[in-house]
């Protein structure tokens, strides 16, 4: 990936699908739409989440996994 000459954001995925400090609605939608938007306003997007959180959203059938899952086949999603 190159990004020359522009900003990047990193984007913690873990609290953008569950909405934060005070979130209770868990929705991987959120995390690709935040994606979405930088990327359109032309940041490079270094969306990042946690192996745990996303395997707890699997076994869960949380809204929005297959998002995540596609994000994360498609290599844009990196995990720790």
């Amino acid at each position: 990936m190159e990004i020359a000459n522009r900003r990047v954001v990193v984007l913690d995925g873990s609290n953008i699908v569950s909405g934060g400090a005070g979130g209770h609605d868990v929705d991987g939608h959120r995390l690709v739409s935040a994606v979405d938007l930088y990327t359109k306003k032309g940041y490079g997007v270094v969306p990042v989440m946690k192996n745990g959180t996303y395997y707890w959203m699997r076994g869960k059938e949380i809204a929005g996994f297959d998002a995540v899952r596609r994000l994360r086949n498609s290599g844009k999603l990196r995990m720790f």
